[in-house]
């Protein structure tokens, strides 16, 4: 039978996601030379995909059309054929192994070319999908695209806020390379120039915004930061006064008045937190780290080894004894028996601070603090280090599509609205972020 796969991404009770099959690419090389094509999309749709893309092109993505005669029979999802379609025969040859639609690249083909493809995919019963990467190419969409054609207006909106939103970012921020490095901004850091910290967040609706601490005995009167531009708060704790009161590891919070009356944050930028023993928690002042590198001549092999072969771990249950284990322990001891196992790369979970350990590090709430659990910040560095040294790459397993809904810990209503989620995930029962916030 012929699936709609206009009427399968339409589909409530589906992902919307067109998932992809391929071996191999030429800026990544070998992805996945091992799995069966039947195994791996069977997959896909057992897991909701609204569609499965096979490429058959064989000399850059190690494809063939024997993917598709394969699992044909094997799902019941529609299936694109996704190559170079430049020719009518290959529009016959989609049709006759078993594909649902063909996918025309706008880029490579003239107006002509499009209409009198698309016009002999739908004769022959195969749905289009047209790819296009500017707003000039959607000027080649035509009757046929029936997938397309009644979103037009929406993906010119689509193209419209990405220009305006790429262009806003480049010249309030300087680039987008800029405007994702705020770590660099907010939170502590030093200036040297004024011999001193400034401590900065972004909270657009606050009313009012003390760092307190035990730098300045949680006197909330003390340090109030001033209201910039953009949302931004900030505050200068110059070394003439604070020197010795702002020590590494001294713990600090803040406290905001917003719509909700005061409220107790930990900072979003905060590099440490730890739980106290009537199990809250506070953020605490790290200065900038001595930590000293030896690892200058490693070369990660993700990139360049044909087959990484990656071992998973959680630092806190890598110990055989009933407690947790630390990053130290874990590059003493574990590290080099990974490394006799043949392992040249390890991948971390539960790194960022999470509330509830039990959640195996997937609930974050503070993301930008290697969890304390485990140690401090330069533990982690040792243990990256360390693991350069035996020649084993380190991925850091980080949690970006959703945070813990707690209030005190996490990011949730932070300055007594909703200015980082927007949304709830119901499987986790948690919070996930506004992406279309700049």
């Amino acid at each position: 039978p012929i699936y709609s796969t206009k009427s399968f991404l339409l589909n409530p009770n589906k992902t919307g996601i067109i998932a992809e099959y391929k071996r191999k690419s030429p800026s990544k090389g070998i992805i996945n030379d091992i799995s069966k094509v039947q195994d791996i999309t069977k997959g896909y749709e057992n897991f909701g995909a609204s569609a499965i893309s096979v490429l058959t092109d064989n000399q850059y993505f190690g494809g063939c059309n024997d993917d598709i005669l394969n699992i044909r029979n094997e799902i019941n999802i529609p299936i694109l054929r996704k190559d170079f379609i430049v020719d009518e025969y290959q529009v016959y040859e989609t049709k006759s192994i078993g594909a649902d639609l063909i996918l025309l690249i706008a880029e490579c083909l003239t107006q002509e070319e499009v209409n009198n493809l698309s016009q002999l995919a739908k004769n022959i019963g195969l749905e289009v999908l047209l790819e296009m990467h500017s707003e000039n190419e959607i000027e080649k969409i035509n009757e046929n695209i029936d997938i397309i054609e009644p979103f037009t207006e929406q993906l010119n909106n689509r193209f419209k806020w990405f220009e305006n939103t790429v262009n806003y970012i480049n010249q309030d921020f300087g680039s987008i390379e800029q405007f994702a490095s705020a770590y660099e901004y907010f939170g502590f850091n030093y200036d040297e120039d004024n011999k001193g910290w400034w401590f900065r967040e972004w909270a657009p609706n606050a009313y009012e915004i003390s760092l307190i601490g035990e730098f300045n005995d949680w006197n909330h009167q003390a340090n109030y930061l001033n209201r910039k531009d953009f949302g931004v708060w900030e505050i200068f704790l110059p070394d003439s006064i604070y020197k010795n009161k702002l020590i590494p590891f001294s713990k600090v919070k803040l406290k905001i008045r917003g719509i909700n009356g005061y409220v107790y944050r930990i900072p979003a930028y905060i590099r440490r937190v730890v739980q106290n023993e009537d199990s809250s928690f506070d953020g605490q002042f790290i200065p900038n780290s001595n930590f000293q590198w030896t690892d200058k001549s490693f070369k990660c092999n993700l990139t360049t080894s044909k087959h990484p072969i990656i071992y998973e771990s959680h630092i806190g249950m890598a110990t055989e004894e009933f407690r947790i284990g630390t990053y130290r322990e874990f590059a003493d001891n574990i590290l080099p028996r990974i490394k006799n196992l043949g392992y040249n790369a390890v991948q971390l979970m539960a790194v960022m601070e999470h509330p509830y350990y039990g959640s195996f590090g997937y609930q974050v709430s503070n993301f930008y603090a290697p969890s304390s659990r485990f140690g401090t910040p330069d533990d982690l560095r040792y243990l990256i280090n360390k693991s350069h040294q035996l020649g084993i790459s380190v991925i850091l397993d980080v949690v970006h599509s959703h945070s813990v809904k707690n209030l005190i810990e996490g990011l949730s209503e932070f300055d007594g609205t909703e200015i980082y989620f927007n949304g709830h995930h119901p499987d986790w029962d948690s919070k996930l972020f506004d992406y279309g916030r700049i």
